[in-house]
């Protein structure tokens, strides 16, 4: 989910196993959001918006309101993992982390660190992390640059298919 208007709130992706858009619109939806709240409660989503979503095998959904984007895809996130063999090159980056091999649809590369006062590996431009500060809502961590870097190549793709953005 993203935010509109230029302002980038943050992104969401995950996978939901459901029968249909609508399902999967009410499960995400419907899910606690990690303080007691519904992610729709937070992202303040009306309830028409899960009853007008369709139902009946389609694959896709695209929702705008003013303040939100939410797409869904029938997908398998595994489909956008690196295969097993996969490992990345590194070159330094000016500000303690690497360059990874990892390539947008932007063009934009690939960089991974952890140059952060908790000392975790990170994706350093992840959109996911609410106003890029660590700590906050989406500050995605791994055990390894090699984590890091196979996590970013999966941001990556799904960025390929329109399901995280890409600039």
């Amino acid at each position: 989910m993203v935010g509109k208007n230029d302002k980038f709130v943050g992104v969401s992706v995950g996978e939901v196993i459901a029968i249909d858009p609508r399902d999967a619109l009410s499960r995400a939806l419907t899910a606690d959001a990690g303080n007691g709240q519904l992610v729709a409660e937070i992202c303040r989503v009306p309830i028409d918006v899960i009853d007008n979503a369709p139902g009946n095998g389609d694959t896709t959904l695209d929702i705008e309101l003013e303040h939100l984007m939410i797409k869904l895809r029938k997908t398998s996130l595994a489909s956008f993992d690196p295969s097993a063999d996969w490992k990345s090159g590194y070159n330094p980056w000016r500000h303690g982390g690497w360059y990874t091999d990892v390539v947008y649809p932007s063009r934009a590369c690939g960089c991974v660190s952890k140059n952060y006062p908790d000392k975790k590996w990170k994706i350093v431009c992840d959109r996911r992390r609410a106003n890029n500060e660590p700590g906050e809502l989406g500050d995605f961590t791994y055990p390894t640059r090699d984590a890091a870097a196979r996590a970013e190549f999966s941001l990556a793709k799904l960025a390929e298919a329109g399901l995280y953005p890409s600039d």
